[in-house]
């Protein structure tokens, strides 16, 4: 029950970094996208946005996301990337 917050939390938050920095035209993050390619044809994100995301959940979570996980393809979408900051916050699955 508390991972399950805590992913809720991690989620909502990086849902909130997409909606409050990444994206400050129209567009709109939703939970629907979550298993979205943040890079894809729906979501569009540059890939400096995505570093810029990397910095602000870095920032945030006090994480820091392995190379390897990265170039992998484990950060493109938000589901997957909510995993790689609970696996370094210590919360489990």
């Amino acid at each position: 029950m508390i991972i399950e917050i805590e992913t809720f939390n991690v989620k909502a938050s990086i849902i909130d970094i997409l909606n409050n920095v990444i994206f400050t035209d129209s567009f709109v993050f939703i939970e629907d996208y979550c298993d979205k390619d943040l890079l894809g044809s729906e979501i569009r994100l540059k890939a400096r946005d995505l570093l810029r995301l990397y910095f602000e959940i870095k920032k945030k979570f006090h994480v820091k996301i392995a190379e390897d996980a990265i170039v992998s393809g484990h950060f493109r979408t938000v589901n997957k990337i909510t995993l790689l900051v609970k696996n370094e916050m210590n919360l489990g699955n």
